[in-house]
């Protein structure tokens, strides 16, 4: 469950620089559109945004597999 997301700042012309913070509960790592690779469960990270639109925040947790 992600329990906060912000990105600073809000509005802006292409390419602006913007910060993501996040936390979240029981997620094992993160995905934000736009951003390459898996991050941190909780944690900032700079980047670029070089289009309109909205920038996703994904949060993935553990698979369990019973037998």
């Amino acid at each position: 469950m992600i329990t906060s997301y912000v990105l600073t700042p809000t509005s802006g012309c292409a390419p602006l620089p913007v910060t993501a913070t996040w936390t979240t509960t029981g997620a094992t790592k993160v995905s934000i559109s736009g951003v390459g690779g898996d991050l941190p469960p909780s944690g900032s990270k700079s980047f670029n945004v070089n289009a309109t639109g909205d920038v996703v925040l994904t949060a993935y947790a553990a698979s369990v597999i019973w037998y």
